[in-house]
């Protein structure tokens, strides 16, 4: 019987197998370790890639799924896109977060104060909080009540001066 880490075709030729491959106790060719497994050099062995981390054929280690890239399985990695932050490891991709713009899918980038930015949000350029509202926070946008007015960007409400009247859609 043909040794771990060997191939035998025949019953006379042995040979060994590369860094990279599976050969069991009895191999007949030298295997490429599959997709979705890492086989550690020089034990005949595959073990099952771990969820977050890609194994493409020929993997001798897990490795982490890289940053703006999505791993659904060990054997699979898919860019994540500009909407997308994919952060290492990532199994399934998701938009980037309220309050947080990302110019592309390995940065989440908080968005600043006065802005409002939504799920999926790319760039805080155009993502003032509009006139009429506050924005406590990048996330969250509340109408201004009348009796106070609300220039673009405001992070709170503003009494109206005394002798002055402030509709609640008032700038």
């Amino acid at each position: 019987k043909c040794p771990v880490n060997y191939f035998c075709p025949n019953s006379t030729v042995k040979y060994p197998c590369s860094s990279t491959s599976l050969c069991p106790e009895g191999s007949t060719s030298d295997n490429s370790c599959p997709a979705g497994y890492y086989c550690p050099p020089q034990t005949g062995q595959n073990f099952t890639c771990d969820l977050g981390n890609y194994c493409p054929p020929g993997s001798t280690a897990q490795t982490p799924c890289e940053i703006g890239f999505e791993c659904p399985t060990p054997s699979d990695q898919n860019e994540c896109g500009s909407t997308y932050f994919c952060d290492t490891g990532t199994i399934e991709k998701r938009k980037c977060r309220p309050g947080y713009y990302c110019t592309d899918s390995t940065s989440e980038i908080i968005c600043d104060l006065g802005k409002y930015c939504v799920e999926g949000t790319t760039s805080q350029a155009n993502a003032d909080c509009p006139a009429g509202f506050f924005c406590t926070t990048a996330d969250t946008i509340e109408q201004c009540e009348q009796g106070s007015y609300c220039p673009p960007r405001s992070t709170r409400q503003i009494l109206c001066p005394s002798g002055f009247y402030c509709s609640s859609d008032a700038v």
